[in-house]
């Protein structure tokens, strides 16, 4: 793949293309987190067959992991050296395993209950740890970009955009392919090959699109003298003195642990309680996401 010439300077203002692309790479992770919620507990339970209790399991196993690699990687990618940069090489080397990984989720391997809780337990190990190493290098270019907080607010502003537009879209394609495809298994491994190429498209986008930009900030960050670093200790001891942050993060651990909770469950009310089909359900999931 060929990249356009990094730029001498980033202090011109960002184009609305390089906008553009960095707000897609929010796509795959907001699309992915939409279906898993909305639609793979009772993936897990009404068709693979697995009781409540190890399915449960899967997902507690999946956010265990998710905690670990998100710290280990965060410091990775922070002293990552290579000529992509310190972002790019997580990011294009981790979208194929994210795309990928998340299409495995929703196949059904077995009949044995605990053959099938030790496969969708590792594919959702290696989905969060994926998922992780491509977004949360993603989310870093934010400061490569530009320096001017204006700009980076309008530049998130873009990605949130797509973060929520990617969630709608990801129930709407829900509700086509529930109502094209006909077997019960074969729907949802439709919408994970769907998910998995919304994984890694959106990737190679924002690289694309960022390359210039972030290349440029590159260079600037080698030649600048060495920041002094911090210890990891260090580090969560600066966070957790910050009395406002610590409030924000708890404000949304809870508000987002109540929405998580109602999508999780919502497919079970209308498909299991009101006993109306799955497409109306996606409809639902639409309204509470709109």
């Amino acid at each position: 793949m060929d990249f356009p010439k990094s730029p001498k300077s980033s202090a011109a203002p960002l184009s609305t293309w390089t906008k553009l692309a960095y707000g897609a790479g929010g796509i795959g992770s907001s699309a992915t987190g939409s279906m898993l919620v909305f639609f793979f507990l009772f993936f897990l339970t009404d068709v693979a067959g697995l009781s409540p209790a190890l399915a449960g399991s899967v997902l507690l196993l999946g956010q265990v992991s998710d905690a670990i690699s998100d710290p280990v990687i965060g410091l990775l990618s922070d002293r990552t050296q290579s000529r992509w940069g310190r972002r790019y090489p997580w990011i294009l080397l981790g979208a194929l395993p994210f795309g990928l990984s998340f299409a495995l989720l929703w196949l059904v391997p077995s009949g044995n209950p605990w053959v099938m809780f030790a496969y969708y337990t590792t594919v959702g190990i290696l989905y969060k740890t994926a998922l992780t190493a491509v977004y949360l290098p993603y989310v870093s270019l934010t400061p490569d970009l530009t320096r001017d907080y204006n700009e980076r607010t309008r530049l998130n502003s873009f990605r949130f955009a797509f973060s929520i537009g990617s969630s709608i879209l990801a129930i709407a394609l829900g509700t086509v392919i529930f109502e094209l495809v006909e077997g019960v298994t074969d729907r949802y491994r439709v919408l994970g090959i769907v998910g998995g190429l919304l994984c890694v498209v959106p990737a190679l986008v924002v690289v694309w699109g960022t390359y210039p930009r972030v290349m440029a900030s590159e260079q600037r960050r080698k030649q600048a003298p060495a920041a002094p670093a911090l210890s990891v200790l260090q580090q969560m001891r600066l966070v957790f003195s910050n009395r406002p942050f610590v409030m924000v993060m708890v404000i949304y651990l809870c508000s987002w642990l109540a929405a998580q909770l109602t999508a999780t469950v919502m497919q079970y009310f209308v498909v299991s309680w009101m006993n109306l089909p799955s497409t109306t359900f996606t409809l639902f999931a639409i309204a509470v996401q709109g």
